[in-house]
């Protein structure tokens, strides 16, 4: 029996809360370490993280935020 695809993002229940909850809290935290990392590098001339660091996590981001978008909208379609 499968699941339909409407409800994958919020019936799929990792301790407790839905997975889009955790997907959108780990593209949260992701995008604050994007950020600081730029800030480090452009403002604070910090380059212990280079900027190969920044661009690959950047593709990452996008992804599982595709994922995330597409688990939301997963759930208003028929």
């Amino acid at each position: 029996m499968c699941m339909p695809l409407s409800y994958v993002g919020f019936t799929t229940v990792i301790l407790g809360l839905p997975i889009i909850v955790w997907l959108g809290m780990l593209l949260l935290s992701l995008l604050l370490i994007q950020v600081i990392i730029a800030f480090l590098n452009l403002r604070m001339k910090i380059t212990a993280i280079p900027f190969s660091v920044h661009r690959v996590l950047g593709y990452i981001i996008l992804i599982i935020a595709l994922i995330h978008a597409f688990l939301g909208l997963a759930a208003y379609l028929p």
